[in-house]
């Protein structure tokens, strides 16, 4: 059977690792509608292709990248709530976190309502966000894990994901959270 998501009401956040069937995609949307936030890690090529169903957006691609040294951020809207904390000089400086995975998305001029949040210095978006009905949909196109990047391990890892959980409890939820 296919797995299908249906929580009513739906959690403020759920985190999605890895490819997913058009049926949960569906249920996914729906819940974002409803007023979650749902995260995409992008863990694998099988995630990725995921995405163009999850974002609604046909034509976009998504693939592994080129294998290279490592890639960093480079490129962040610290204006965005997500990273805000992060505005200061004194705490902007993600040189330190590297990634030695990711995946290239392309969105060939469709952007579908996506917007680039924070992208490597090879150009490649790292964070994307559409808005939804009332939530939202986040893609993070690398993993946290070991095997994708040092982002856990860093310093960085805490306030980013609780830029996201906060800002879905300034949008009025209860406070309560869901990782699923």
């Amino acid at each position: 059977q296919p797995l299908v998501f249906d929580a009513r009401p739906p959690p403020p956040l759920v985190v999605v690792t890895a490819g997913i069937a058009d049926s949960l995609a569906a249920s996914l949307i729906s819940c974002a509608r409803s007023g979650a936030t749902v995260l995409m890690v992008v863990t694998d090529a099988a995630a990725a292709r995921s995405l163009p169903r999850l974002l609604e957006c046909d034509g976009m691609e998504a693939q592994e990248a080129e294998a290279s040294d490592y890639a960093m951020l480079s490129e962040i809207d610290f204006r965005h709530p997500i990273f805000a904390p992060f505005a200061d000089r004194a705490f902007g400086d993600f040189t330190n976190v590297r990634f030695w995975r990711h995946r290239r998305i392309k969105l060939d001029g469709k952007q579908c309502g996506i917007r680039v949040v924070a992208r490597f210095d090879d150009g490649d978006p790292a964070l994307l966000e559409k808005e939804s009905g009332r939530g939202r949909l986040l893609v993070l196109s690398s993993g946290w894990h070991p095997r994708d990047s040092q982002l856990a391990l860093s310093t960085k890892f805490v306030p980013l994901i609780a830029g996201i959980i906060e800002r879905d409890r300034d949008a009025g939820d209860d406070g309560r959270f869901s990782i699923n």
